[in-house]
């Protein structure tokens, strides 16, 4: 039996998510605000120096030009009056975890691939619902699932989700990634040919800029022209990627939703610099809020690293790293940022940096069992110590004046 998939994808997650929070505050507050999903506005960058790149933005701001990884400044002179707010963290993993759980109610299958996008095989709950009705078929059923389920996430959390509908991941995310916002669309094999290979061959999934370059260069301008193409030529050209491109674009591709994420080896943020760093005092704060972020992504999978590294490509392009094996796991942002300046100052040779990055190595998951550092072995030496003096002292007042004469917290 073929599967139903879903491919969920959050709209502008960052500003929709800052949307709704400042919606939220504003009624709490009985004030009025506007919805940044409205007007042209942006997440990202320092809000008061107008500095950095352009974390997301709105549908407004995008049909002004404005796109994520452009420098504030540009997008400003875009737009004047652009909206600009700061980036937060700690309530986009909230909004994601949220999201999340509420997908779940509807299939436990779920393949979290991002904070804002996540797989998940509906392949039950949809023949279920085709069975109940009689006069629905299974792709009339995934519809309407569909349609409940954005319905739901609009009307529970606020903000709104593209669902791609198909039979394997790939497609399904292809079907996502049509008009938005908050549609539903779908991609079966037997629909490629109309919907897909029209397109140009940049849009397919994995084909990143070098590889549609490549392939143009080739005379390969559309999916359906990849999907035609003899593959021996394209792994000549592109190895095995360009194997697995073509049966990308011929709609064949992986249907198991893994539950479980695959155990990544690293996690890692880069940011090109709005402008070349030649102070230290200005690293250090990039450094950190590269560390924040990176410290998000590693809660946000339960991921703690064993090992940090610093990357530093230089504005001559050149590139240099540097990296350090962990005394005890971490995931903590204050701990990496620490390593991570050490690092820095190790390896910087004093030429202008344009670009920065932090990698977090040697990933266990949060079950795995970690080497334990002296400090941390002293803490809990000492802590075993006072509750073993506590026990005795209590011990002591039992055996003087009776048993019910004292308790720990824990035993009331």
């Amino acid at each position: 039996m073929n599967k139903t998939i879903f491919h969920i994808d959050v709209n502008s997650a960052f500003l929709s998510w800052s949307a709704v929070e400042e919606l939220n505050k504003a009624k709490r507050e009985g004030r009025t605000a506007v919805d940044l999903r409205t007007v042209p506005s942006i997440v990202g960058g320092d809000v008061k120096k107008r500095r950095g790149i352009v974390t997301a933005a709105s549908i407004p701001a995008k049909k002004l030009g404005i796109r994520t990884a452009q420098p504030v400044t540009d997008a400003f002179r875009l737009c004047p009056e652009l909206i600009i707010v700061k980036s937060d963290f700690g309530l986009y993993r909230a909004r994601s975890a949220e999201l999340m759980e509420l997908l779940c109610g509807y299939s436990q299958i779920l393949q979290k691939m991002s904070i804002d996008e996540c797989y998940l095989d509906v392949t039950d709950p949809v023949s279920k619902m085709a069975e109940t009705h009689r006069d629905t078929d299974v792709r009339m059923a995934a519809i309407k699932l569909a349609h409940e389920i954005k319905g739901q996430v609009h009307d529970q959390l606020g903000f709104t989700v593209n669902i791609g509908i198909s039979s394997n991941k790939v497609l399904a995310k292809m079907a996502s990634d049509f008009e938005k916002p908050d549609k539903v669309h779908t991609l079966y094999p037997d629909e490629i040919q109309e919907k897909m290979w029209p397109l140009p061959v940049g849009h397919l999934y994995m084909a990143g800029k070098a590889s549609a370059r490549k392939l143009e260069s080739l005379g390969i301008l559309t999916i359906g022209d990849l999907a035609q193409s003899d593959p021996v030529m394209l792994e000549s050209h592109l190895k095995s990627h360009g194997r697995t491109l073509w049966e990308y674009a011929r709609g064949r591709a992986g249907d198991v939703v893994r539950t479980d994420r695959w155990k990544a080896k690293s996690e890692s943020v880069e940011r090109t610099l709005p402008r070349d760093c030649i102070d230290l005092a200005d690293a250090f704060q990039e450094l950190s809020k590269l560390c924040r972020e990176l410290s998000g992504r590693l809660y946000n999978h339960s991921f703690r690293a064993c090992e940090i590294a610093v990357l530093i490509k230089y504005a001559d392009f050149t590139s240099a790293s540097h990296q350090r094996q962990l005394i005890t796991a971490t995931r903590e942002a204050a701990e990496m940022e620490a390593e991570a300046r050490t690092l820095f100052e190790e390896l910087w040779d004093g030429r202008p940096v344009r670009l920065l990055g932090v990698r977090a190595g040697k990933l266990v998951t949060e079950g795995e069992p970690v080497q334990m550092s002296l400090a941390d072995f002293a803490k809990e030496r000492a802590a075993y110590s006072k509750k073993q003096k506590a026990d005795n002292a209590m011990k002591q007042i039992r055996g003087r004046f009776g048993q019910d004469v004292i308790y720990r917290g824990d035993e009331t």
